[in-house]
């Protein structure tokens, strides 16, 4: 059987598989491409489906915790310069 490639060239391919076989055969890959990421992350996906994918980093409470101690520290910076008042906080604007 001769196949043009997409660059026009020629190549030859010899087979002794019928259609249905050909089409049950996973496609070859050649080399890593620009998906190379991809194509592992969806090749571990139906590997591991049922499973929620584990993501990497820090957790979500941490994250808040740290959040939640930046916040106060400003606060109280805001406080100490006179430009807060804890026992009045503004009301938040009702046009943002």
């Amino acid at each position: 059987m001769t196949v043009w490639h997409m660059c026009f060239v020629q190549v030859n391919i010899q087979t002794d598989l019928s259609a249905e076989e050909l089409e049950q055969r996973e496609v070859p890959r050649t080399g890593r491409g620009r998906n190379a990421a991809l194509s592992k992350t969806i090749a571990s996906n139906a590997l591991n489906s049922g499973k929620p994918p584990v993501k990497a980093g820090r957790s979500k409470s941490h994250m808040l915790k740290r959040r939640l101690k930046a916040k106060t520290a400003y606060l109280e910076k805001l406080a100490a310069a006179g430009k807060y008042d804890p026992a009045r906080p503004t009301p938040p604007d009702p046009e943002r």
